[in-house]
């Protein structure tokens, strides 16, 4: 029994069986962006920024000026030359208006990163029918890719 677990544990080590022992999970860190509340984003979906110019357009597309001031905030700060931002939307929704966390977690696994995506889970208490778009963006350190895992918005089943 010994002779075979060294053979599987050499064949692991072999670049050509396929089995990496550098591939393991490992946590990654991540925040929430900041004022990122003010994207409506109607349709569900997942984005990854990892620059400025296209997290700023994205925002000046889908922000919401709440305050009525006819002029958008500018764009939540991102330091797009150690983090990366990964956004998941819900799309149109009727319920309440409430921040909802959709990433449960972001594991780093090589060179990219996944981001684990849970259902939503409304406060029990609160009962109201509105428009909403529950979103959740965050941030983690730069990464080459983005994977997202679980209950992902707007993947074909």
């Amino acid at each position: 029994m010994r002779i075979v677990a060294f053979l599987v544990g050499l064949a692991c080590l072999s670049p050509v069986a396929g089995c990496s022992l550098t591939e393991a999970d490992t946590g990654l860190p991540y925040r929430n962006v900041e004022g990122a509340g003010r994207l409506l984003v109607a349709e569900p979906g997942t984005f990854v920024f990892n620059d400025a110019a296209s997290w700023e357009s994205f925002w000046g597309e889908h922000a919401v000026d709440f305050e009525g001031r006819g002029v958008l905030p500018p764009a939540p700060d991102v330091d797009f030359e150690r983090e990366t931002v990964a956004a998941v939307f819900l799309g149109t929704r009727s319920g309440c208006g409430h921040f909802i966390e959709l990433v449960r977690e972001v594991r780093l696994r090589g060179d990219a990163a996944l981001v684990e995506i849970g259902p939503p889970s409304p406060p029990s208490h609160l009962v109201c029918d509105m428009v909403v778009f529950p979103a959740h963006v965050v941030a983690f350190d730069k990464v080459n890719a983005v994977r997202f895992t679980g209950d992902v918005p707007g993947k074909d089943a």
